[in-house]
C-alpha cells in the first residue's frame, strides 16, 4: 500500500515546475522583450531611449513606496490573514495615488532644472504607473505564496505581447518617446487586468493601522533594501542623464537593458522562485542548505555562459542587432558583463535571508554598496559612461558581493568552500566558451561579416561550454535537462532538492 509522498516531496515538485514555468515565461517573455527591444532600438535613437530612461529613474523609486515591501511580507508571514491582504491593498493603493499627484506636481520644477522638458512631459504621463503598480502588488505576491507561477507566466506573456505590440505600432507611425511610454502603460495596464482573476482574491474591509505597523516591522526592512538596491543598479542612470544628457544615457541605457534582459532570462528563472520556497522552509537549515545549493548550480549553468559570451561578442551583437547609431553602447556592454557574472554569484542571497527572516543583513550589504556606488559614479561621471560602467562593476566584485556571501554563509552555517563549490564547473566551462569565442573574434575579423561572424562564435562557443560541462559535472546537465523536459510537459519529475 502505497505511504504517500515523502516529506518535501510535494514542496520540490512545485519548486521545480516552478522554475519551469519561470523558465517558459522567461524564454518566451523576454524573447518577446527582446525582440521588441531590438526592434524599437533600430526604429528610435539614443535620445528617445535616454528621455524615458531618465525619467523611469524617478518613477522606479518612487514605486517603491507604493509597494514598500508588502508583497514580500504576504509571502513571508507564517499564517496568512485576510487582514494582511486587505491592509496591503489598500496602504498600496493610498500611496500611489498620493504618489502619482506628486509626481504631476514636481514634474514642471524637475523638467527646469535639468533643462529637459520632454523628461516632465514623460513623467506626467507615466505616473499612471503608480496606479497601475498599487492594484497589482498584492495579488501578485498572493498568487507567488501560492507558487501559481502559471498564471504569473500567462500574465506575464499576455502583458508584454500586447505592450510590444503597441509600442512598436507607434514607432513605426513616428510617435517616438511616446512609443516607449505607451508600451509600458500598456503592459502594466494588461497585465492587471489578467492579474485580478487569476488570483480570485478580492479586498475587503479588514485593513488595519495595526496590521499595517506589524507588516510593516518586516517590510521596513525589505524597502530599505530595495531602496538601496535601486542606488545600486539606477544611480548611474540618474547622473549621466543629469550630467551627460539623454543621448549618452541612452547608449548606457542600451547597454545596461541588454544585461537585465539576459539576466531575467538566466538568473531571475530560478530567483523568483527562491523566495516563497525558501520561506516554507525557512526553519529548516539543511533542507535550505540543500535548496540553495540546487538553485545556484542551475542558475549558474544557465548564467555564466550568457554573460561570459556577452562580453567576447559585444561588437557583433550590437552591429547585428541595433545597428551603427549604437555603436557608443560597446564598451560599456563589455564592462557590465562582468555584473553579470558577480550577480550569478550572489544572485539568491538576498532572496534567502529575507525568507529566514533576515531582511536587515541584505539591508546592511545593499546600502554599504550603495553609499560606494552613488559616491564612486559621482567622481567619475563626468569622465564618460564607460567610466562609469567600471565604478559599477567594481563596486559590486569589491563591496557588495564579499559582503552578501559574508552574511549569507553566517546565517546559514555554510563554509566558503561550499558556497563557491557550485560555481567551479560552470566557471571552467564558461572560461573555455570565451577562449574559443575570443579565438573566433580575433581570428575571422576580416572574413566574416558580423552576422557570419555572431553565429559561428555562438555555435562553437556554446559547444565548448557544454562539453565542458558534460566531461566535469553530468548530475549538473542532467538536472538541467530535467528541467526543461518539465518545461514542455514531458516530465513531472523534481529536480529541486528541497
Amino acid at each position: 500500500m502505497a505511504t504517500g509522498s515523502p516529506p518535501g516531496a510535494s514542496l520540490r515538485r512545485r519548486a521545480t515546475r516552478g522554475v519551469a514555468w519561470s523558465l517558459a515565461q522567461s524564454l518566451g517573455s523576454r524573447l518577446l522583450t527582446a525582440t521588441t527591444f531590438v526592434i524599437l532600438a533600430r526604429l528610435l535613437n539614443p535620445y528617445v531611449f535616454g528621455v524615458v530612461a531618465f525619467a523611469s529613474v524617478a518613477i522606479s523609486v518612487l514605486t517603491l513606496f507604493v509597494q514598500q515591501g508588502l508583497g514580500q511580507a504576504l509571502v513571508q508571514v507564517p499564517k496568512l490573514e485576510s487582514r494582511h491582504s486587505d491592509t496591503a491593498f489598500w496602504v498600496s493603493l493610498a500611496f500611489a495615488v498620493v504618489l502619482a499627484l506628486g509626481t504631476v506636481g514636481i514634474s514642471w520644477p524637475l523638467a527646469a532644472a535639468i533643462d529637459q522638458p520632454a523628461v516632465g512631459e514623460v513623467l506626467r504621463v507615466l505616473s499612471i504607473g503608480f496606479l497601475l503598480s498599487g492594484l497589482s502588488s498584492t495579488p501578485q505576491a498572493l498568487l507567488q505564496r501560492r507558487m501559481a507561477f502559471r498564471s504569473l507566466a500567462a500574465r506575464q506573456l499576455l502583458s508584454n505581447t500586447v505592450g510590444a505590440l503597441t509600442g512598436i505600432t507607434l514607432a513605426l507611425s513616428g510617435a517616438g518617446v511616446w512609443s516607449l511610454v505607451a508600451q509600458t502603460l500598456t503592459t502594466a495596464a494588461v497585465g492587471v487586468v489578467v492579474l485580478w482573476p487569476a488570483a480570485r482574491w478580492r479586498p475587503g474591509r479588514h485593513a488595519s493601522w495595526a496590521t499595517y505597523r506589524e507588516m510593516f516591522s518586516f517590510s521596513a526592512n525589505v524597502t530599505g533594501t530595495t531602496l538601496m538596491g535601486f542606488l545600486n543598479r539606477r544611480a548611474d542612470d540618474l547622473f549621466i542623464g543629469a550630467v551627460l544628457g539623454p543621448t549618452s544615457l541612452g547608449a548606457y541605457s542600451v547597454a545596461y537593458r541588454l544585461l537585465t534582459l539576459l539576466t531575467e532570462v538566466s538568473i531571475n528563472t530560478v530567483s523568483s522562485v527562491a523566495l516563497p520556497t525558501f520561506a516554507r522552509i525557512q526553519h529548516d537549515l539543511r533542507r535550505i542548505r540543500s535548496a540553495y545549493t540546487a538553485a545556484t548550480r542551475l542558475s549558474a549553468a544557465i548564467a555564466l555562459p550568457v554573460f561570459s559570451f556577452m562580453a567576447v561578442a559585444a561588437p557583433e551583437i550590437v552591429i547585428v542587432f541595433f545597428g551603427q547609431q549604437w555603436v557608443n553602447s560597446i564598451d560599456v556592454m563589455r564592462v557590465l558583463a562582468l555584473l553579470g557574472v558577480a550577480n550569478t554569484l550572489t544572485n539568491f542571497n538576498a532572496a534567502l535571508l529575507t525568507a529566514i527572516g533576515r531582511p536587515n543583513l541584505v539591508f546592511r550589504f545593499m546600502a554599504t554598496g550603495a553609499i560606494v556606488n552613488v559616491a564612486a559614479i559621482a567622481l567619475v561621471v563626468q569622465h564618460g559612461i564607460l567610466a562609469v560602467a567600471a565604478v559599477v562593476v567594481a563596486r559590486n566584485w569589491v563591496v557588495s558581493s564579499p559582503l552578501s556571501i559574508y552574511y549569507l554563509t553566517r546565517s546559514i552555517g555554510m563554509s566558503l568552500g561550499d558556497y563557491l563549490r557550485p560555481y567551479l564547473t560552470p566557471l571552467a566551462a564558461a572560461a573555455a566558451l570565451v577562449g574559443c569565442a575570443a579565438v573566433i573574434h580575433v581570428r575571422t575579423a576580416q572574413a566574416l561579416d558580423p552576422g557570419a561572424r555572431l553565429a559561428l562564435m555562438a555555435g562553437a562557443s556554446g559547444v565548448a561550454y557544454a562539453v565542458v560541462l558534460w566531461v566535469f559535472d553530468r548530475p549538473l546537465v542532467r538536472e538541467f535537462l530535467t528541467t526543461v523536459r518539465v518545461v514542455i510537459g514531458r516530465s513531472g519529475a523534481a529536480s529541486f532538492p528541497v
